[in-house]
Formats: C-alpha cells, sequence, structure tokens
C-alpha cells in the first residue's frame, strides 16, 4: 500500500485533503466554512475545542434514547396484527421497488425502514404470525414513520462515529448545533442524487452526475419479449451498482441485507420471478407449504450436491431474523412480487463472493462484464468530443510498452494528449474520515497507484516519442507539441493533480480543453 509519505508538498493538489497535514477537510453545511479536524494542524479551527464523541461510553444518553425508541416500536408492534402488518409492509416495499424500475427515484430511508421493521416483526415470539389487534392502516404508517426515524439516528450516530459527519464542542462548552460533513462526500452525492437514492444534505450540491449515457449504452435492450431473467438482469445492469451502493452504505444497512447466497438459490429466486405476473403480488397458499418446500429441497440438494436444503433458503430469505425478508411470511402463506425479487436478484449477484461463478448464464459476474463495457463506451465517448475540439489519433487504446487509452494531438492547438480513463464508482465504504486516505487514495488499485502508472506512461512518451510517430503523424517539429498528461474518472477525483499528470472528472477535463 502506498503512504502519505509518497505525497510531498508540491507533488499534489487536491481541494478535498487539508494543504498542511492532509487530512481530509469537513466542511459546516450551513456556512459552508471548510475546516480540518485534525487538532494538531493550524487549519483546526480556533473557536473549538473538539469533536463531540459519538461512541456509546460518551454519549449515553443518545444511545439509551435510541434503546427506548426500539422499545416503543417493539411494543407497538406487538399490539398490532401482524399478518395485516406484515402485508402492509410487503405492499409498501413493492411499490418502492416499482417506483426505483420506473422512475429512476426511492425514498432509500423508508426501504431501509422497512426491512427494519419487518426484521422486528420476525423477532416476535410467536412462530406463527398472530392475526389479532390492530390492524388500522394508519398505525402501520404511523409505525413505519417512528422506526423510519430510529434508522435515520442510528445511520447519523454511525456516520459520526466513522468520521463522515462531524460535530465540534465550541470553545465555552456547548456543542456547535451545525454538523460538519467530510468534504468528499459532495463529490460522491452528486454521483448518488443520479441514482435517485439521495436523502440528505442536499444543500452540499455540485453539478449533478452527468454521465447516464454512458452506461444507457453499453446497456443491451432485452428481447422483445424474452422470459429470460438473464436478458433482464443485463438490461438492468444499472440499478445493480446503484442498488448496492444504497443498501451497503453503512454498516448497520449492509447487515440487514447480508443474506450470503448461495449460487443454487438464483434458480429458485428467478423461478418465483418468472411465475409471478407483472406489478401483482404473488402467493403460495399455506396449505401448499409443505409440497412447496419438499419440492424446494429436491432441487437445490440435486443441483447443489447435497449441500444446500429448502431448510438453508428459508432461513436465508424468508423466515430469518436478522436480514430483511426476501419472500414475506405471513399465516395465508408467502407473499412475493416481480419487482422486489427482482431487485434482490440484482443486488444478490453482485456479492463478490460469487465471483468465478457462473451466475444467471453470465460467463463472468455481471458487474466485472458491463463496468468492462461502460468502460469502452467511457473511451469512445471521450475520444470522440477530443475529435469534436480538432484532435486526431488513433480509434481504440496503442500499446507501446504501455497501453495509453487516449493517445490524440492536435496541430492548431500544438497539443498532444495522453488520458487514462477510469470509469468506476466510489466504494460507499470508502467515503468515511476513517478509510478515506486508505481505500480511497493509498491502496494498491487506488488513486495514488493509477497516477503513478500514467507518470510512467508520461515519461516513457517523452522518452521515446519516436515510437508514436506512426499513431499521431505531427506536422510539426515534437518539440513545439505541449504534452498533457490526464488520468480521467467519471466522478470528481480525491487529488486533482499528482506531478504531471491532471486527475479530473471528464467533464472537467473536455471544459479544459475548449479554453485551451
Amino acid at each position: 500500500m502506498q503512504t502519505l509519505t509518497d505525497l510531498q508538498p508540491g507533488t499534489y493538489d487536491s481541494p478535498y485533503l487539508c494543504g498542511d497535514c492532509r487530512n481530509p477537510l469537513y466542511v459546516d453545511v450551513i456556512s459552508k466554512r471548510e475546516v480540518c479536524l485534525n487538532p494538531k494542524c493550524l487549519r483546526w479551527p480556533a473557536d473549538y475545542s473538539s469533536v463531540a464523541d459519538p461512541r456509546p461510553e460518551a454519549s449515553p444518553k443518545i444511545y439509551r434514547e435510541l434503546k427506548e425508541q426500539y422499545a416503543r416500536i417493539e411494543d407497538t408492534v406487538r399490539r398490532c396484527n401482524l399478518a395485516s402488518l406484515r402485508r402492509f409492509l410487503h405492499e409498501e416495499r413493492r411499490n418502492l421497488g416499482l417506483s426505483f424500475l420506473k422512475d429512476r427515484g426511492m425514498r432509500i430511508s423508508e426501504w431501509h425502514a422497512i426491512s427494519e421493521l419487518l426484521v422486528i416483526t420476525q423477532r416476535q415470539p410467536s412462530r406463527r404470525l398472530h392475526t389479532t389487534g390492530d390492524e388500522n392502516e394508519g398505525t402501520f404508517a404511523g409505525i413505519l414513520t417512528e422506526t423510519s426515524a430510529w434508522a435515520a439516528r442510528m445511520r447519523l450516530m454511525e456516520d459520526l462515529r466513522t468520521g463522515r459527519y462531524a460535530i465540534l464542542r465550541h470553545q465555552n462548552g456547548t456543542l456547535y448545533p451545525p454538523t460538519f460533513a467530510l468534504k468528499y462526500l459532495l463529490a460522491v452525492r452528486s454521483s448518488e442524487r443520479a441514482m435517485g437514492l439521495v436523502e440528505r444534505i442536499e444543500q452540499l450540491d455540485e453539478s449533478p452526475f452527468e454521465y447516464e449515457h454512458i452506461e444507457t449504452a453499453a446497456t443491451p435492450s432485452p428481447p422483445p419479449g424474452t422470459t429470460e431473467l438473464a436478458d433482464h438482469l443485463e438490461a438492468l445492469w444499472p440499478f445493480t451498482l446503484h442498488f448496492r451502493h444504497a443498501l451497503r452504505s453503512h454498516w448497520r444497512t449492509s447487515q440487514l441485507y447480508k443474506h450470503e447466497p448461495e449460487l443454487v438459490d438464483f434458480s429458485v429466486l428467478a423461478g418465483y420471478w418468472g411465475q409471478c405476473p407483472d406489478d401483482e403480488t404473488c402467493r403460495i397458499p399455506a396449505d401448499k407449504e409443505k409440497d412447496e418446500v419438499t419440492k424446494l429441497d429436491a432441487h437445490l440438494r440435486k443441483f447443489s450436491g447435497g449441500k444446500v436444503t429448502a431448510a438453508d433458503f428459508v432461513k436465508r430469505y424468508i423466515d430469518c431474523e436478522e436480514q430483511a425478508p426476501v419472500i414475506v411470511l405471513t399465516p395465508e402463506g408467502w407473499l412475493f412480487d416481480k419487482t422486489t425479487l427482482l431487485l434482490f436478484i440484482l443486488y444478490l449477484q453482485g456479492e463478490p463472493r460469487l465471483v468465478d461463478k457462473n451466475t444467471a448464464r453470465l460467463n463472468e459476474p455481471l458487474l466485472d462484464r458491463m463496468r468492462g463495457r461502460a468502460g469502452c463506451e467511457f473511451e469512445l465517448w471521450l475520444r470522440a468530443q477530443l475529435r469534436a475540439e480538432g484532435f486526431r489519433g488513433p480509434d481504440a487504446p496503442v500499446k507501446v510498452r504501455y497501453e495509453y487509452d487516449l493517445l490524440m494531438i492536435s496541430d492548431a492547438k500544438n497539443t498532444i494528449v495522453l488520458s487514462d480513463a477510469k470509469y468506476r464508482d466510489v466504494n460507499p465504504s470508502s467515503v468515511t474520515g476513517e478509510n478515506l486516505l486508505a481505500q480511497e487514495l493509498l491502496a494498491h488499485n487506488g488513486l495514488l497507484a493509477e497516477a503513478k502508472r500514467q507518470e510512467d506512461r508520461l515519461a516513457f512518451f517523452i522518452q521515446n516519442q519516436g515510437s508514436f510517430q506512426k499513431f499521431l503523424t505531427p506536422q510539426h517539429p515534437w518539440a513545439s507539441y505541449q504534452v498533457r498528461s490526464f488520468l480521467l474518472t467519471k466522478f470528481a477525483p480525491l487529488i486533482s493533480r499528482y506531478k504531471n499528470t491532471a486527475i479530473v472528472s471528464a467533464r472537467e477535463f473536455l471544459t479544459s480543453l475548449e479554453s485551451t
């Protein structure tokens, strides 16, 4: 792994890191004031004494209130008709999923709240859900609102513990009301807005995500009338990326969806998906459950070599106590719907543990396959934009010792552009005060390593320009051209320059060319 000593003063620029101590910068969400929260740094705000400690031992009152709020929710749930409540939650979740797939927007906090509440109902003492008690939908909506508020506070406390946000203590001992957000969160939020999954801190605004057309170009349309799930998975792959980002953005939510699928599970989930009409709730009646489990057990044992049973499947997706159920158990039977099944299949088939396994007749993990396509489309689009600015060059990457994604020349501008293009998203777990530098910048495949590789390409090009003559055919002497090196990303990068390489988003790159 790289270290911060690799970032010597003067070798890099970053709008997101402190220029004095290289720690992440924070922004006051109200005044937009930028501060460094390293107490030893000169940029530490002199009017504050410390960062409020969000750990349970330091802030017991908050955690006691959260525990009491959770107990109130459980008590209210116990007084409800659980069967009706779970049917209500199933329908609310289905409607959210329809909104996500049709309108590209979802109240993701409500999806999480439904998952939390389904888990609460799973933990009730009765093995079979009781059918007496309050069944007023107004009551159910109130419970969901209360659960949403509790879950949001839990995520906020996690954000404070991990350094996504911070609350500062004033010199006079009082807590300063405005929250400070990790500045790099701004870049991530702009990507999330395009996914339709933002729920807070909208005032921390940047330019909206502008590259949706790249994913669209890389996405095949399913054949007309197809009933093959694999065709739909390919067509909806951006939802896999976006949904996994939303569901894994916090440790707590990642645990709610930690189903740890086996490969054979997909054949069962796909089977239920195929037998369910669009936009409708399906049911396996209670009197047919025993036969269903028998068939399920035979299928799973056969195709897993006896390693997976129906009991395993039920525990993972239906009668689970820690994870949100994919199929909802009621006294009348199992409830499921096409939309929710599709979203969970999209989410689960992106599990890293399935790498190198053949999911849904794909020869490689879907995300790897489609990201590769999107990366190619990203390069094609960038090359077309360069041509529109008067540049010319090869129509594909050039390999001369190193691979050069974009190698273009403009005789009118006396400029040669060498660019490496990286079409990838920020890992949600990276965007914390704890992990940002280690995971996003200094990891073996992080931004600094990529920038160093681009510096190597630049040095080789300058020392061996004759090897590139046939690719660029310059009309003027080599010495008259300015050679510009870029590392291009689809989102705002954590550092904007490393030595002689500019590290910029594609939009910023194109804007800089227009002004050349």
